[in-house]
């Protein structure tokens, strides 16, 4: 087998789209124009989110060389993941929050990830992107 064609770097640049569903009735979540809502991720091999990675990990370590003890909580650990999931978001297509339409910005995806509303919305996304082979397929999931 030629093992260049399970090149996950290159999948994981071109992203997955994940098809939002209703947490109500697990059906997709439609647009009034009949467009399903949709997030679309990096994977983890992709640049980004090896940079991302890296980062997080040496700060780690420049934090235990310093001698400092971890002040990490379960609310820290939240906002870290969330913070981790908005990096890896390049496109959404979701409708309006509190009456606003939100461009998808780094900064906006951690607001809706880590607002307490939504915590399917982080969720499915979140689950969305673990595996690795929905990234190889080349289409979206739900």
């Amino acid at each position: 087998m030629e093992l260049s064609t399970l090149d996950s770097k290159v999948v994981s640049e071109r992203g997955l789209t994940i098809i939002l569903t209703d947490p109500r009735t697990g059906g997709p979540l439609m647009h009034d124009d009949g467009e399903p809502m949709s997030v679309t991720v990096l994977g983890d091999d992709s640049q980004r989110m090896r940079d991302y990675d890296r980062k997080q990990q040496d700060e780690a370590i420049d934090q235990a060389k310093a001698g400092r003890k971890s002040t990490l909580t379960a609310v820290g650990i939240e906002a870290r993941n969330a913070r981790r999931l908005a990096v890896a978001t390049i496109h959404w297509h979701l409708d309006v929050i509190d009456g606003q339409a939100l461009e998808c910005t780094e900064a906006n995806a951690f607001k809706v990830y880590s607002d307490s509303r939504f915590p399917w919305l982080y969720e499915q996304v979140a689950t969305g992107r673990m595996e690795r082979a929905r990234f190889f397929s080349g289409g979206s999931t739900s």
